[in-house]
């Protein structure tokens, strides 16, 4: 059986960076991973990748950088006088690193990097943007999903994708 979009899908997956990062593994929660195809809380190259498969298939593939964290994009950096924002030097102690702020959509990744001239580059970008992933995956069971009606995910939008 061919997946198809809002099917339950279980599989056992690694997804690591062109350079052997881990990025995330079934492994991690403690038993095969399920989903529903079409899921936006599920990477679209992850959706993707997934509808091209079948019931005991294992696969590699390559997700682009626009089905997963998105493409680097130069204009989500920023530069500030250390001595100018507030922490400023806290922030400058975390140079190399990736800290959280709070943004309307909760909390989003910034790479701070002190860039050694009295000035903080903050970087807005995920630290995954621009890299390709490569996802080892096996597609273990599939059915198709029931949804109730008129019920919201955590977010309060649709819990379950609809087309």
């Amino acid at each position: 059986m061919t997946i198809g979009l809002n099917m339950t899908v279980t599989v056992e997956f690694t997804c690591k960076t062109e350079d052997g990062i881990l990025v995330d593994e079934s492994k991690h929660y403690d038993k095969p991973f399920k989903f529903v195809v079409g899921n936006q809380n599920i990477m679209d190259g992850f959706n993707t990748v997934v509808q091209t498969m079948e019931v005991g298939e294992h696969k590699v593939a390559t997700i682009p950088p626009e089905e997963a964290f998105g493409k680097y994009d130069e204009f989500m950096k920023d530069t500030f006088k250390i001595d100018e924002i507030p922490n400023g030097r806290m922030l400058a102690e975390q140079s190399g690193k990736t800290v959280y702020h709070s943004t309307e959509d909760g909390m989003e990744p910034v790479t701070i990097t002190d860039n050694g001239d009295g000035t903080l580059t903050m970087d807005y970008n995920h630290p995954l943007a621009g890299k390709n992933l490569i996802l080892d995956i096996t597609v273990l069971d599939a059915v198709q999903a029931y949804f109730p009606p008129d019920v919201e995910d955590e977010y309060g939008g649709p819990a379950f994708p609809t087309e």
